[in-house]
């Protein structure tokens, strides 16, 4: 009997050894190893809206202004340059939405730090429609 009682005795001990080496090397490692992508946020960026067309003069424009929130303009004068700055958190996005009511082309750009970081271009019969969308990552 005294045996067994010694025997289970030996496992607990065992076990909660174990348990313990589990837990001390599963601790949150001090080295300098990679950091995690959202570090450098929230960051302040120029960011910089650019519609051109060769053959329109106007459009309706949407962007995500400097305070995150969205600015209309209709009508807007093609070329249409919108330039700001803002303090951006990861996972943001930089987003300008177009819509013309005359068929024809246009061309949309996002820059971030004078960057060009994402174009597109559109075109349409009767109507032109896009939307272009830079996430912060």
């Amino acid at each position: 009997m005294n045996l067994i009682v010694l025997k289970n005795q030996i496992l607990k001990i065992a076990a909660l050894i174990s348990c313990m080496a589990i837990m001390v090397s599963c601790s949150k490692s001090k080295d300098n190893g990679p950091q995690s992508p959202d570090s450098s946020y929230p960051k302040e960026v120029t960011i910089e809206y650019k519609i051109t067309s060769p053959d329109l003069t106007k459009a309706n424009v949407i962007y995500s202004n400097e305070t995150g929130g969205n600015s209309n303009v209709s009508d807007a004068v093609l070329p249409f340059t919108k330039t700001f700055k803002r303090t951006v958190k990861y996972a943001e996005a930089a987003s300008i939405g177009i819509t013309s009511y005359n068929g024809g082309n246009i061309k949309a750009e996002i820059f971030v730090d004078g960057k060009s970081v994402k174009t597109e271009s559109y075109s349409g019969n009767q109507v032109v429609t896009g939307s272009l969308v830079y996430p912060f990552m």
